[in-house]
């Protein structure tokens, strides 16, 4: 089976396009109250994508178990959480000895992961993930490398670009960085 040449449509989409192919099914479905056979029908799109993009625009994108069952550690949480209070670097094997003494038949596992929810966490940086298209960005420095050739009292430099869509690198050595 050969494959249509591909078209601009048929290229990954961008993050704006994503935002108009949900915006698109969520005003069939909410303002002309087509099925989901339907926008599949008129979008193009696969079914099981078109419940998707409704479900992720309700919140639903993941399943919630209906009943949540009660930890074996709960009867000592006062006494994991007066341990962390006092010590945050304690580790899950010492706790786990005074809970034995306590009377705990759990594992230590259940005890390392109760330990990562409450330790305090150090707050996380934000940062902006940028993406580029072919061809679009080219970053250029130089790299000072100093004496690096044995008997040749010149420093040697790089001069270093890399295209930021494929990361491709192109790097040259020069004893000079004048033109």
């Amino acid at each position: 089976m050969t494959r249509p040449p591909t078209q601009p449509e048929d290229k990954a989409l961008t993050l704006q396009g994503r935002s108009e192919r949900m915006a698109e099914v969520l005003r069939l479905r909410l303002t002309e109250g087509m099925s989901i056979h339907g926008i599949a029908k008129k979008t193009g799109l696969n079914r099981k994508t078109v419940r998707k993009l409704l479900n992720v625009a309700r919140g639903m994108h993941k399943a919630t178990p209906t009943q949540q069952r009660s930890s074996i550690l709960a009867p000592y949480e006062g006494d994991i959480r007066q341990l962390v209070e006092e010590c945050a670097d304690i580790r899950a094997p010492a706790v786990l000895e005074r809970l034995r003494d306590k009377g705990y038949q759990g594992g230590i596992t259940v005890v390392r992961d109760r330990l990562r929810q409450l330790r305090p966490r150090p707050k996380q940086e934000a940062f902006l993930t940028r993406n580029y298209e072919p061809g679009r960005m080219l970053q250029v420095d130089w790299a000072d490398f100093g004496f690096a050739l044995p008997g040749c009292a010149r420093r040697v430099s790089a001069f270093v670009a890399a295209l930021a869509y494929s990361r491709y690198l192109f790097i040259v050595f020069v004893l000079s960085q004048q033109a």
